[in-house]
């Protein structure tokens, strides 16, 4: 029986799902799930249709802590450093991280987002 893996298809891993590049393992079904690996997320929390999936780690957390039963996998198939994606009012004022400090600071995707998980990290810290 094959192992269902799910990925979206993006530039990082359209090789894959053409079969450009090939999956060293035997009996591995690699699964389109559309441009963007956001509709695996709700799946895999809920009806595990596949046997790999990709997953934030905020939906991976949750999911843990509601003994959803999924293990995480330490594959990182596309690294992204969050800071990149931080942009302010130019009219607020900010001009550094601690101006911050006792601002409303709004996150896209909730949890949903390996970035906003990480800079909700990072600015906790600061």
């Amino acid at each position: 029986m094959a192992v269902t893996v799910a990925v979206g298809n993006r530039l990082i891993t359209r090789h894959l799902l053409s079969g450009r590049v090939a999956v060293d393992y035997p009996d591995v079904e690699l699964v389109n799930a559309g441009p963007a690996p956001a509709p695996i997320f709700p799946a895999m929390v809920t009806t595990r249709p596949y046997d790999v999936g990709e997953l934030t780690i905020g939906n991976f957390i949750v999911a843990k802590d509601n003994d959803v039963g999924l293990v995480a996998l330490p594959i990182f198939p596309y690294l992204f450093f969050p800071l990149t994606g931080v942009t302010v009012n130019d009219g607020a004022g900010i001009t550094e991280i601690g101006d911050l400090t006792g601002k409303r600071v709004g996150v896209p995707l909730g949890f949903a987002s390996n970035p906003a998980v990480w800079l909700r990290g990072i600015l906790s810290h600061h």
